[in-house]
C-alpha cells in the first residue's frame, strides 16, 4: 500500500536567482493492495516527480509518503535502498545497466537480492524473458547494446520479476509494438492479483481503461 499525506515538492533555480517552482502542493493518495493508479496531467505536471519521490530518488519538501507502513523520510539513505529493494519495483523510462552485464544477471539481481536462490531464481528469469519475447541469444548479452524496445523489455523484466508490495511504472509501453505491449498488460493484471499496489503513467486512454481502477490528475495538486 502507497498511502500519501500533504506531500509538497519545489524545485529551486539557483542558476536563475534561487527562484522557486512549485511541482506538487498537498498531494493526499492512498493506492490500496491490487490497485492499480493512473496519474494524469499535461507534460511538466509532476506525474515523474511523484513517482520518483515515492522511490526515494527526490526528496520531498513537507508532508509523509509511507510504503507498506514504512515512512520514507525516517529512513537513512541506506535504510532508503533496502526498503527498495524488498518492498518497491520500478519501471523507469530508461534502462540504467552497468555495461558488460549480461541480460540475464541484470534481470536476476533482484531476485538474488531478496534471498531467492539462484537455480529457482534463474528458472523464473528465463521464463520472465521468454515471455517478453526476448531472443534466447540476447541473454548472455548486456542490454547496453540492444534497441530501445529491447532495453525496455529488460527493465520490465526486472521490474516485475520479484513480487513487489509496490510496483511502479513510468510509461512502461511507450516503446512496445503492439505485441509485446499486450504482454505487459499482462503482467500488469497478474501483479494485481497477486495484490501489489500500482501506480503508473499511461499516455495511451486505451490502456488506462483497460487495467486501471481510476485515475489521479497531477496537474491539479497546485
Amino acid at each position: 500500500m502507497i498511502v500519501i499525506k500533504n506531500v509538497s515538492k519545489e524545485f529551486r533555480l539557483h542558476h536563475q536567482g534561487g527562484s522557486k517552482i512549485n511541482v506538487i502542493k498537498n498531494c493526499n493518495l492512498e493506492i490500496k493492495k491490487g490497485e492499480c493508479v493512473a496519474l494524469t496531467g499535461s507534460s511538466g505536471s509532476g506525474k515523474s516527480t511523484l513517482i520518483r519521490m515515492i522511490y526515494g530518488n527526490y526528496l520531498y519538501n513537507s508532508g509523509q509518503i509511507s510504503i507498506d507502513g514504512e515512512i520514507l523520510s525516517f529512513k537513512t539513505p541506506r535504510k532508503t535502498i533496502e526498503l527498495r529493494r524488498s518492498k518497491i519495483g520500478y519501471v523507469s523510462q530508461f534502462l540504467r545497466v552497468i555495461p558488460r552485464v549480461k541480460t540475464i544477471d541484470t534481470v536476476l539481481e533482484p531476485l538474488l537480492l531478496n534471498k531467492i536462490g539462484y537455480k529457482k531464481g534463474i528458472i523464473k528469469v528465463k521464463k520472465m524473458l521468454k515471455e517478453l519475447n526476448i531472443s534466447q541469444n540476447l541473454w548472455e548479452l548486456s542490454p547496453s547494446t540492444f534497441s530501445g524496445g529491447e532495453q525496455q523489455r529488460v527493465n520490465i523484466a526486472r521490474g516485475f520479476i520479484f513480487d513487489y508490495p509496490v510496483l511502479l511504472l513510468d510509461e512502461p509501453t511507450a516503446s512496445l509494438d503492439n505485441k509485446n505491449r499486450d504482454v505487459v498488460l499482462s503482467l500488469i493484471k497478474k501483479t494485481k492479483k497477486k495484490n501489489t499496489a500500482i501506480l503508473g503513467i499511461f499516455h495511451d486512454q486505451e490502456i488506462r481503461k483497460e487495467i486501471c481502477d481510476r485515475e489521479i490528475d497531477v496537474s491539479l495538486m497546485k
